[in-house]
């Protein structure tokens, strides 16, 4: 976890900065750029968070309530398993727009 975090936490900080900076600047960019990458940018942090909480977190003693509470509600556990899996689709699917994207644009 503490590898987990130590790499994550700058990475969410810089995620952050760049999509500030990428609406600061929207206008000199295509818009479908912008909506490919602010989409690739809110899935990315849903991703890590749901990941960490749902997956890393299972060795912490201090979060054994929440898994206790997942356990408890069953449609509540059955969410975050999809959504773990939903999110690195939806990775794969955003990083092949962009690509494609950019591709159209050289192109």
């Amino acid at each position: 976890n503490i590898v987990f975090i130590s790499y994550g936490a700058p990475c969410v900080i810089l995620c952050i900065f760049t999509t500030v900076a990428t609406i600061a600047i929207r206008k000199n960019l295509s818009s479908s750029f912008v909506t490919i990458y602010l989409w690739t940018a809110v899935v990315n942090l849903l991703t890590y968070f749901n990941t960490w909480i749902w997956i890393r977190l299972l060795d912490e003693k201090w979060f054994y309530p929440y898994y206790h509470f997942a356990i408890m509600c069953p449609y509540y556990r059955i969410v975050h398993s999809f959504m773990v899996h939903y999110c690195y689709y939806a990775q794969n699917i955003n990083g092949f727009l962009l690509t494609l994207d950019r591709f159209f644009a050289i192109a």
